[in-house]
C-alpha cells in the first residue's frame, strides 16, 4: 500500500485527472501538489489520511465518496471546491486555518464530523455542512455569508458564533433542533432570511 508521496513531480493534479479516481491502494496521501482537480480522488474507498501542505486550491468533487477518510491536513488552502468532501462519512474533523471561501455540499453528509477550524473563512455556500450530525458548536469569526440549508439538519449543534456575519440565508440553521431555546447573538446590521433558524430561538443584536 502507497503511504508516501504520491506525486512527487507534480505541482498540479488538473481538472478529470482521473489517475487516482477510485484508487484502491493509497492509504495514506501526502503529496507536494499546489492544486487538486476535480474529481482526481473520488471514491477512493481505502484512502484515510491526507497532507498537502502546499495545496491553495481543491476542486470540485476532489475527494467525493471517500468513505473512509479520517483526518485532513490541508494548512494553506484558501479555496475548498464544490462536493470537495461531500460523503466522507467517516471524517471527524476539518481545520482549514486559510480557508476563505467553501462551495457548496463540501462536507455535505459528514456525518462523523465534530470539529470544524475556519478561523477566515468569509463565505459558507450553501449545503455545505447539511447532516452533519455531530457537530456541536460552530465559531466562524470572519464569516460574512452563510449559504441556503449551510446547517441543516445538523441536528447536535448547541452554540452558533458569527461576530462578523452580513447575511444568514434562509433555513441556513432550520433543522437544528437543538438551538431551539437558545440565544444567538449576531452583529447589528445582519440580515437573517426568513426560517434561517428554527422557532423558539431567540436572535440578538447589541447595537
Amino acid at each position: 500500500m502507497s503511504t508516501g508521496k504520491v506525486l512527487p513531480d507534480d505541482e498540479i493534479i488538473r481538472d478529470r485527472d482521473c489517475r487516482f479516481e477510485g484508487h484502491k491502494t493509497i492509504v495514506n496521501l501526502f503529496s507536494p501538489v499546489k492544486s487538486v482537480g476535480m474529481w482526481a480522488f473520488r471514491n477512493s474507498g481505502n484512502l484515510i489520511s491526507i497532507s498537502l501542505p502546499n495545496a491553495t486550491h481543491i476542486g470540485e468533487s476532489a475527494f467525493f465518496w471517500c468513505e473512509n477518510l479520517t483526518s485532513v491536513s490541508l494548512p494553506n488552502v484558501t479555496h475548498l471546491g464544490e462536493r470537495a468532501f461531500l460523503g466522507c462519512k467517516s471524517l471527524t474533523s476539518v481545520s482549514l486555518p486559510n480557508a476563505a471561501h467553501i462551495e457548496k455540499r463540501a462536507f455535505l453528509g459528514c456525518k462523523s464530523l465534530t470539529s470544524i477550524s475556519l478561523p477566515n473563512v468569509t463565505h459558507i455556500g450553501e449545503r455545505v455542512f447539511w447532516g452533519c450530525r455531530s457537530l456541536t458548536d460552530i465559531s466562524l469569526p470572519n464569516a460574512a455569508h452563510i449559504g441556503e440549508r449551510a446547517f441543516w439538519e445538523c441536528e447536535n449543534l448547541t452554540s452558533v458564533s458569527l461576530p462578523s456575519v452580513k447575511e444568514i440565508y434562509k433555513h441556513a440553521f432550520y433543522k437544528c433542533r437543538n438551538l431551539i431555546g437558545k440565544i444567538i447573538v449576531l452583529p447589528d446590521g445582519a440580515v437573517v432570511q426568513k426560517e434561517a433558524f428554527p422557532d423558539g430561538i431567540k436572535i440578538v443584536c447589541p447595537l
